[in-house]
């Protein structure tokens, strides 16, 4: 219908598109018009087209309200759930672009028949969707936006700026990695990820870590001894790098005299090992894989899939020991999803399994991840919702749970620390200059043994001919209680000495009163 109104249209229907009319009216030049067929039968095909476009844009504003409501509801299941299925999100894009199509077709139809489009009603936003899982103040899904994922700006440096190895190796080229797209990584495909490794034997599962560690000495008798003393000393200096300058100059040096595969996997073997006592090295060690991670992203991809296996490990075992082990191993984790070498999704499901038996070692280890990474999943928009919920279920359990005062204290600050409950605005009042300069002096150097003198001269400098600073210093004299007690007797000194010179005689007794 729309190809033979563009073409026939003014043969059959007398139809003049509404962009020729528009020029036509502003140039002042009137349109042929086509005589075909008469007037009449003209109206008689022009009516039966417009009947057909009321009925497109009934349609059109039916298939709006429709996405409009499937859109709501995906938005309560994001609040509730905390992530889409992946049959929701295909059928989502799939209306968008059913929608899109028609909204296309109508606005060409429109041009067409000169008509007018019909308006779109937008949804209004309510704000009892957004606070349904609001508790205890904190930021609201519509703040997060507006605050920054990081604390500071010298945080935000450590984390997101790097040296440029293109100045130290012109010859390199980036090796753009094929990331695994966030929409096939969800929840459910990880779960399903988990459930077959829980079919293989215990015994292979608890020998993964070791015997990928056992995998990267197989060669070490075929290296030059040369080098390998060289590479020894670079990595027995590692320890020692303990500010950002020191690593990035470690990360140019490896990259520069120490870069062979055997050297790659011997750094990761040294990185993953890291001593359970040297948490604050965790960190620098995640900035010198993402240095590196332009160039060689194997390092990355190795050290996570060790961290992977060992975080599996300690969540199979269920033992109540080696708890530095398993924080090292988390907060490992968390650092490296702030460099953005470990997908936000399994960081979160992370802490979803240590959530699913939250006792004991998985609440220290919970507490930690949140700790450590918490503020970035909460402020990111991509993770916000989903740990949201995390956060609210990690307080119900709580509350439902008998848990050690210890545990308590723990999840409260974990808590309250990704999500800070919002403070009351505190207005200072606003005084004149000399009457916070009177409040000073009186209140703050008087409290001062050697500024007492001082404090005598200023208050008899005072204009006490002013009647406005003549009142408000009457009035801080006589407010002897913000005086800390202790100085109760360099204010009555004071006092004494601006009596000598006859000043305040009058007003004597209402101090003293």
């Amino acid at each position: 219908i729309l190809s033979f109104c563009k073409h026939c249209g003014e043969d059959y229907a007398g139809l003049l598109p509404k962009a020729m009319r528009i020029l036509s009216e502003k140039f002042n030049i009137a349109v042929p018009r086509s005589s075909m067929l008469p007037p009449e039968k003209q109206k008689n095909v022009r009516s039966l087209l417009k009947d057909y476009y009321g009925s497109l844009c009934k349609h059109l504003l039916k298939e709006h309200s429709e996405m409009q409501a499937f859109e709501r509801k995906n938005r309560r299941i994001l609040q509730t759930k905390g992530e889409l299925s992946t049959e929701r999100k295909e059928r989502g894009e799939a209306l968008a672009a059913l929608f899109q199509k028609l909204f296309n077709g109508t606005l060409n139809f429109a041009e067409a028949l000169d008509e007018d489009v019909p308006e779109l009603p937008e949804e209004k936003s309510s704000k009892g969707d957004g606070d349904l899982l609001l508790m205890g103040g904190g930021l609201d899904s519509d703040d997060v936006t507006s605050l920054s994922i990081w604390e500071d700006e010298e945080t935000q440096r450590f984390y997101t700026e790097f040296p440029n190895l293109k100045d130290y190796l012109p010859n390199f080229k980036i090796i753009k990695q094929e990331k695994t797209s966030v929409a096939s990584m969800t929840e459910e495909n990880l779960d399903e990820d988990l459930k077959e490794e829980e079919l293989e034997e215990d015994k292979k599962e608890e020998e993964t870590v070791a015997e990928a560690i056992e995998e990267y000495e197989e060669n070490d008798n075929n290296t030059n001894s040369s080098n390998k003393i060289l590479l020894d000393a670079f990595l027995n200096l590692l320890p020692n790098c303990v500010n950002r300058e020191m690593i990035d100059n470690a990360a140019i040096e490896f990259l520069m005299y120490h870069n062979t595969k055997h050297h790659r996997k011997k750094l990761v073997k040294v990185l993953f090992g890291v001593p359970r006592t040297r948490l604050d090295l965790l960190p620098f060690y995640a900035r010198l894989v993402a240095i590196l991670n332009p160039l060689l992203p194997d390092i990355a991809t190795d050290l996570s899939v060790l961290l992977k296996h060992d975080f599996k490990y300690h969540i199979r075992k269920k033992d109540q020991i080696n708890i530095e082990s398993k924080l090292k191993v988390i907060r490992f984790i968390s650092e490296l999803v702030k460099f953005d070498l470990y997908s936000k999704i399994e960081g979160l499901y992370c802490l979803k399994v240590l959530l699913h038996d939250f006792t004991h070692h998985h609440i220290e280890m919970a507490c930690t991840m949140l700790e450590t990474c918490g503020r970035f999943f909460f402020r990111s928009p991509d993770t916000h919702q989903r740990t949201k919920v995390y956060l609210e279920q990690i307080m119900r359990m709580k509350t439902g749970k008998t848990l050690d005062s210890r545990y308590v204290t723990m999840i409260e600050n974990a808590y309250y620390f990704v999500n800070p409950p919002e403070l009351p605005v505190t207005r200072v009042k606003e005084r004149p200059i000399m009457h916070e300069f009177i409040r000073h002096i009186l209140y703050q150097d008087l409290t001062r043994p050697a500024e007492a003198p001082k404090v005598l001269d200023f208050m008899r400098r005072l204009n006490w001919r002013d009647q406005q600073i003549f009142n408000y210093a009457i009035k801080c004299l006589t407010q002897a209680w913000n005086v800390p007690y202790p100085n109760i007797k360099d204010l009555a000194n004071l006092l004494a000495g601006l009596v000598e010179y006859q000043i305040m005689i009058i007003h004597l007794l209402g101090i003293l009163r």
